[in-house]
């Protein structure tokens, strides 16, 4: 059987919400209204729907056991043990999450030849660094960047991205969903400044993610060809 995502947060929150949440949680949670950390997997999510926390925490109608209490998935565990979503216990399952999923899809552990060419290589055709791996720096848009690590190169790509075309990170709904971009940091775990106004996320997990990402918006942008970068000698 193949259960239907369940925001917890819903889409349109009910007046409970509201009046339960400070407008800064408010403000949170609809912004990350459909991140991985917001929503979770449930059978009941008609009779659930936009109702408070506390109600489809503990919901029983009819003895239905609707609600998240009753529920046998370990995705759901931490929903019983809490009273109230908020930005706080947003975080606190990003961090569940986040250290459950690396331990199933746990990074290869990959053999580095000491005599490998470390000469500059297109992104596209990269090895994403492993953590404790360095740039020596990379070329963007025909631009030295003198950066030796991937955060600073993700949040540096976008940065110049955002400067030549901010309008495509609104308007493209393939790169508004990808990266989580507001005017408000204390929506972020870790903001990054990307324009005197907006900040972006630069707290995304693993080189791979990051990689990953500057990849799609390169492609979205038609810039395959303009990001180069050199592996620093080990």
């Amino acid at each position: 059987m193949i259960l239907p995502l369940q925001h917890i947060f819903p889409q349109k929150p009910d007046s409970s919400w509201r009046n339960d949440l400070g407008p800064s949680d408010l403000a949170f949670l609809e912004e990350n209204v459909h991140t991985m950390t917001n929503l979770t997997l449930s059978e009941n999510n008609g009779p659930l729907g936009n109702k408070s926390f506390l109600e489809k925490k503990e919901m029983n109608k009819g003895n239905g056991e609707q609600g998240y209490i009753y529920s046998r998935l370990w995705l759901n565990r931490y929903l019983k043990e809490i009273e109230r979503w908020d930005r706080k216990a947003w975080e606190e399952r990003y961090k569940i999450l986040s250290d459950r999923f690396l331990k199933i899809w746990s990074r290869p552990q990959i053999e580095i030849d000491a005599n490998r060419d470390n000469s500059e290589v297109n992104i596209f055709d990269a090895v994403p660094l492993q953590n404790y791996q360095k740039l020596e720096y990379a070329i963007f848009m025909g631009e030295r960047l003198e950066i030796n690590n991937v955060t600073s190169l993700y949040v540096e790509v976008f940065r110049m991205l955002f400067k030549l075309q901010p309008e495509t990170f609104f308007n493209h709904s393939e790169l508004r969903g990808k990266i989580n971009i507001c005017k408000e940091p204390d929506r972020l775990i870790a903001p990054e400044p990307i324009s005197d106004t907006y900040f972006i996320e630069k707290n995304i997990g693993s080189n791979v993610y990051k990689f990953d990402r500057i990849e799609q918006a390169l492609t979205i942008f038609n810039l395959e060809d303009e990001l180069i970068i050199k592996y620093a000698d080990n």
